[in-house]
């Protein structure tokens, strides 16, 4: 029998901040993996994590990505472009006017925004 290909899910706390892409065959597996190796839900319990389908993202999984990592140029461009990431305040005013992902940032390209 054929392994289930691993797919995007989109993982938000009712108590963090942000979101997160995860790579998993369930949505049980996918809160487990942004639990126990994002490091960004450090305040959030299982029963806190909300898992939503992401199918614009499914075409950047490769074999052993478990996250989408916002630090990594490639991974960003991914996240601002087709899942609507954006930077938070704290990292704005200094990357901003440098992000490779700046021409598809709703926060650039608002009138809030710094472009």
């Amino acid at each position: 029998m054929k392994s289930k290909k691993a797919v995007a899910y989109l993982i938000e706390s009712d108590y963090d901040e942000g979101g997160l892409i995860v790579f998993a065959k369930s949505r049980e597996q996918a809160r487990n993996i942004a639990l126990l190796l994002s490091g960004q839900f450090d305040h959030s319990r299982y029963i806190d994590l909300r898992a939503y389908r992401k199918p614009q993202m499914d075409k950047y999984y490769k074999r052993g990505k478990e996250i989408m990592d916002f630090n990594d140029p490639k991974d960003r461009l991914a996240l601002v472009k087709d899942a609507g990431f954006y930077c938070s305040e704290y990292n704005r005013e200094s990357d901003c006017a440098k992000c490779n992902a700046k021409k598809y940032c709703y926060v650039w390209n608002s009138e809030e925004g710094e472009g």
